[in-house]
C-alpha cells in the first residue's frame, strides 16, 4: 500500500481493516505527486508500487471492485496459458443503482465492444487501436511492464489502463488478453445518475475513438443497427424479419455473455429501444460537456481534454 499523505486517509482506512485480518501487507512511504512530474496521481501512484513490488505478475485493481477468492488463481492460469500475451484484463459484471443506470451501462461498457472488437484475438495483432483493458482488473508480467515503460509512461493519460495495452503490445510480447470475468469481478461504478454523466464526460469520448465525431460516428452506428429493423416493420419481408431477430439475438447473447440472468436478458432485449433512446439523451449529454470543457472528476483536472472534431 502506498501512503502518499493521501486526503481520504487511505492508510488509517487500509491499517483498519488489515491489521484485522491474516493477510500480509507492508505499507511504503511514497513521494507525494507534484502537477511537475508530468503524471496523473494515479500514474505516479502506480509507478512507486511498480519499483517496491518484484515478483513475476504485476495485479492494479481499483478499490472500487468485488473480486471472488478464485480471480487472482484464474487470472495467473490465464497468463501462464497464454505466453505470447503480455497479461489479462478482467471485464465485470455491472452493478447499477438506479433504473436508468442499468439501462445505458450495458450500451456503453458492453455492447460497442461486443460488436466492435473480436476480444479472443484482438490482443494478438500488433495493431494499437485494436487494444482493450479495463483499469478495473490488470494483471500483468513483470518483464513486460518494464519493456513497455510502465505508468511512468502514460504520463498524463486520462485511459491510462488503454494507453499501458497499446504500449504493451507495441514494445513487449504481446496485448492484454480481454477476459470476461462476471463470475469473479464486480463493480458499481456510479452511485447516480449525475454522477455517471459527470464521470463518463471525462473519458467517453476517448474510449471510442477520442474525437467527439468518432463518438458520433458509433452511436449513429448503433442506432442504425437496433432501429432499422424497427422502421421495417410496416412493410415485414424476410430478410427484414431475419433482422429483427437478428438484433433480438445480439442484445440476449450480449446481456448472457456478461452475466446477466435469463429474467434480466429478457428485460434488456424488451427494453431495447428505450434503452437506446435513454443513451442517445446521456451521449448528449456528454458531448456537451466536453465542448464546454466540465470534464473534472472529484475535483481533480482532466484538463487534457478536448473538443476536437
Amino acid at each position: 500500500i502506498l501512503d502518499d499523505d493521501s486526503e481520504d486517509e487511505t492508510r488509517q482506512v487500509a491499517e483498519t481493516l488489515l491489521s484485522a485480518s491474516k493477510i500480509p501487507y507492508q505499507i511504503i512511504r511514497g513521494q507525494k505527486w507534484s502537477p511537475e512530474f508530468g503524471l496523473t496521481g494515479k500514474n505516479w501512484a502506480c509507478h512507486q508500487l511498480s519499483q517496491a513490488a518484484h515478483e513475476e505478475i504485476f495485479i492494479f485493481c481499483d478499490d472500487d471492485v468485488t473480486i471472488s477468492p478464485k480471480l487472482t488463481e484464474r487470472t495467473l492460469r490465464l497468463i501462464q496459458q497464454n505466453p505470447k500475451a503480455s497479461g489479462m484484463s478482467g471485464l465485470p459484471n455491472l452493478k447499477t443503482s438506479g433504473f436508468l443506470q442499468w439501462l445505458i451501462m450495458p450500451w456503453i461498457m458492453q455492447i460497442p465492444l461486443g460488436i466492435s472488437l473480436p476480444l479472443g484475438f484482438a490482443w494478438r495483432w500488433p495493431r494499437p487501436s485494436m487494444q482493450l483493458a479495463n483499469g478495473q482488473w490488470l494483471a500483468i508480467r513483470r518483464t513486460d511492464y518494464l519493456a513497455a515503460g510502465g505508468h511512468l509512461a502514460l504520463g498524463k493519460a486520462v485511459l491510462d489502463d488503454i494507453q499501458l495495452a497499446q504500449n504493451l503490445v507495441v514494445h513487449a510480447r504481446g496485448g492484454l488478453i480481454p477476459a470476461v470475468a462476471t463470475q469473479d469481478l464486480e463493480v458499481c461504478m456510479y452511485s447516480n445518475w449525475k454522477n455517471m454523466v459527470t464521470g463518463f464526460s471525462k473519458n467517453l469520448v476517448q474510449i471510442y475513438g477520442g474525437r467527439p465525431m468518432n463518438f458520433i460516428f458509433l452511436l449513429l452506428g448503433l442506432n442504425f443497427i437496433f432501429f432499422i429493423p424497427l422502421l421495417s416493420l410496416n412493410k415485414p419481408t424476410p430478410i427484414m424479419l431475419g433482422a429483427f431477430g437478428l438484433v433480438f439475438l445480439l442484445r440476449a447473447v450480449t446481456a448472457l455473455l456478461f452475466g446477466r440472468s435469463l429474467m434480466q436478458t429478457f428485460l434488456q432485449v424488451l427494453l431495447l429501444w428505450p434503452a437506446l433512446f435513454a443513451l442517445n439523451y446521456f451521449s448528449v449529454l456528454v458531448l456537451k460537456n466536453q465542448m464546454l470543457h466540465k470534464t473534472d472528476w472529484k475535483g481533480r483536472s482532466t484538463s487534457l481534454a478536448r473538443f476536437k472534431i
